[in-house]
């Protein structure tokens, strides 16, 4: 028999308040449950991309040799024509990342799923911080915390990036961590809240340099314009002892490993200062509109709601967010390495630390929306998560930097929820079967383009060698290289197989290239290259976590004469 409302209340009075769960509370449990669900199903259902990649095969060294280095005995990691390695081959990136990778890796094994895993976690262990900042903003007897925890934790941005085995859900757990912590420092004044600032910043640091930078610049500036006289002399010291704990742990290696550097993508001439940041900064506002982080038609009505109804205290809230938010986004453009020479997308990945932010405005705009009809607040959240309706840029149709960007409306959580469900194919797993059936151990296989080298040394790095990535223009020395006797150098080397991701404009030109005459021994020799199969795969890497690349499930209405992936092979001569 049905319990009425009498009897509920009767039961209630015996129960502790304490121990009391209010529905709000298991709202917030199922969103988090359901973001737990979505994150692991088909964690493994694609390959890496190239940036993926790195991390698996930095981590998977490191195992083997105990340094972070891009040389495993057999294949040279190098992207960039070596640029971004020392003369001892190491990486020069953040190193936390792969260190997490390989003790995944450790425990786990060595696989797709292992390497993800760790980054799922962290990912998943921001919700429970954003919802301990939620808290003690509001409490948990608002709505608002809910409809803002459910921003984040269902949004498919967010779901796509902690997916990734790469330094977007560490950035976004010890960002989270950090203003948790600061926040507690104004609150509490104790020591301990200092010392974690100082710890989880450190920990941002070496997860990313331009992330870290940049989230704690724009923390420093929310204490600038609305905390810069809330700390003791006492407190301030604190803070300088916190200081302290990260410029020692981070100064040093900065220096050392010259965490500056970071070699130009696009050759072109000088860009001017000034005009270039502006572009970069114009670029980050419309493709967080884009990737629905932070739909602009949002910020319009919630702007015109907060002053209607002089929401003071919330839009003090909304307004120490938006300087957080956005001016990490800004702060980002004023650092970013990212040329303007050719049109193309915002560097939106450098902008992950932001996510929390702009999903707080999200949840405040539908709390609002709740307190005018309540019926509304559940639409809305549903309406934000499960499409792009809300953004200025549904229709955009414009081909960037020569790829297409996804245009038109989109069904964003049903179709992850489809994706993560069924298998997904990629143009580097096909890739990478094929040559794992068809190549003889130690064969030499050239990749266009290069980046394309890199999930394909960690599938099958174990038979096939990469070769001809490096040319003269590299800073790595071809003495030093040729110690290593690997196939590295582009003019000394002949590949047995040419994997061709799209229809590359250098592709002909290079099939040509290793078919010149030239000395083998005694005999002068020229090999034939020819066109053995096409790879039923679209060549994009469609599976990257950026809203505007991201397919949704493999792709299957592309042009087979262009957009496949070609294998050529090596006649017998």
């Amino acid at each position: 028999m049905a319990m009425d409302s009498t009897d509920r209340n009767r039961l209630d009075s015996f129960i502790p308040s304490r121990y009391r769960v209010s529905g709000k509370a298991w709202v917030a449990v199922l969103i988090l449950v359901a973001s737990g669900y979505l994150t692991f199903t088909g964690l493994d259902n694609t390959y890496f991309w190239d940036d993926e990649a790195e991390m698996g095969i930095v981590a998977r060294n490191f195992l083997s040799t105990g340094q972070l280095t891009a040389w495993d005995g057999r294949n040279l990691f190098a992207p960039r024509n070596g640029k971004t390695l020392t003369r001892e081959l190491t990486v020069n990136e953040p190193p936390l990342s792969s260190l997490v990778t390989a003790l995944s890796f450790r425990l786990l094994g060595i696989s797709t799923w292992a390497a993800r895993f760790p980054f799922a976690i962290a990912g998943l262990a921001t919700l429970f911080v954003f919802a301990m900042i939620l808290r003690e903003e509001f409490g948990t007897q608002s709505w608002l915390w809910v409809y803002a925890l459910g921003s984040l934790a269902l949004s498919v941005t967010f779901l796509l990036f902690i997916r990734q085995c790469r330094y977007y859900a560490l950035s976004l757990l010890f960002s989270s961590l950090t203003y948790y912590a600061y926040r507690k420092c104004l609150a509490t004044r104790h020591l301990l809240w200092f010392i974690i600032v100082g710890i989880s910043s450190i920990l941002l640091f070496f997860s990313n340099y331009l992330v870290g930078g940049a989230f704690l610049g724009s923390l420093t500036i929310l204490h600038l314009v609305f905390h810069r006289k809330s700390f003791s002399i006492i407190d301030w010291g604190k803070m300088a002892l916190s200081v302290t704990i990260f410029a020692g742990a981070t100064v040093p290696y900065g220096v050392t490993h010259s965490i500056w550097y970071r070699p130009a993508q696009i050759m072109g001439p000088p860009e001017p200062w000034l005009a270039r940041k502006l572009t970069v900064l114009w670029w980050n506002l419309i493709d967080i509109d884009r990737i629905s982080a932070l739909p602009w038609v949002t910020v319009v009505l919630l702007t015109f709601l907060l002053i209607l109804r002089r929401e003071r205290k919330l839009g003090r809230i909304t307004l120490e967010w938006a300087i957080v938010g956005l001016g990490n986004v800004i702060i980002v453009a004023l650092t970013s390495p990212q040329p303007t020479n050719v049109p193309t997308v915002a560097d939106v990945r450098y902008l992950i630390a932001s996510l929390p932010f702009f999903a707080g405005f999200t949840g405040v705009f539908i709390w609002l929306l709740h307190q005018w009809k309540k019926p509304l607040g559940p639409v809305m959240l549903a309406a934000l998560l499960c499409s792009n309706v809300f953004t200025i840029n549904m229709l955009d149709n414009r081909i960037i930097g020569g790829m297409t960007i996804i245009k038109g409306a989109r069904w964003l959580l049903p179709a992850y929820i489809r994706e993560v469900h069924n298998n997904y194919p990629t143009s580097i797993a096909v890739a990478s079967n094929f040559l794992n059936k068809n190549a003889r151990q130690d064969d030499l296989v050239y990749v266009l383009p290069s980046e394309y080298n890199w999930p394909l040394l960690f599938y099958v790095g174990e038979k096939i060698k990469l070769c001809c990535f490096l040319n003269e223009k590299s800073p790595l020395s071809k003495e030093d290289m040729r110690k290593l006797q690997a196939p590295l150098f582009i003019d000394e080397h002949y590949p047995d197989w040419v994997v061709v991701f799209g229809a590359h404009p250098e592709a002909l030109k290079m099939v040509r290239a290793f078919s010149r005459p030239h000395l083998r021994g005694l005999q002068v020799v020229n090999f034939n290259y020819q066109l053995v199969q096409t790879l039923d795969a679209y060549w994009r890497q469609t599976q990257r976590p950026e809203l505007f690349w991201h397919s949704f499930g493999p792709k299957t209405d592309f042009d087979r004469d262009r957009l496949g992936v070609y294998i050529f092979r090596r006649a017998k001569y």
